[in-house]
């Protein structure tokens, strides 16, 4: 899943970096931008996410985190798995995130 889901984010960032604007800067600070939108990508997901999750799903997860936070990319995959429309939402979500980011020729 984690595979997946970072190709799907080093999608992205090859998309918003080939914008006009970002296709030229140097390897250097090309290199910071795809960190900084791989982070961001990432919040996004984990925000959609959290903010789809019910009361009981939120204490699940809290748990995990206290007591074995090694395992909360898969108790936060299996929770978010039950949720219907949950990857369609994050999905149109970090597509107008790009198109966002396109426009403006960068973070």
């Amino acid at each position: 899943m984690t595979f997946e889901v970072n190709n799907y984010i080093d999608g992205l960032i090859t998309k918003v970096l080939t914008a006009p604007g970002l296709e030229s800067l140097p390897e250097e600070e090309k290199t910071a931008m795809k960190e900084k939108l791989a982070g961001h990508f990432q919040n996004l997901i984990i925000d959609t996410a959290f903010n789809r999750l019910t009361a009981e799903q939120v204490v699940e997860l809290e748990a995990v985190i206290k007591s074995e936070a090694d395992k909360l990319e898969d108790k936060m995959t299996e929770l978010t798995a039950t949720i219907p429309g949950l990857a369609v939402e994050i999905e149109e979500r970090l597509a107008r995130e790009v198109k966002q980011l396109q426009g403006l020729g960068g973070v």
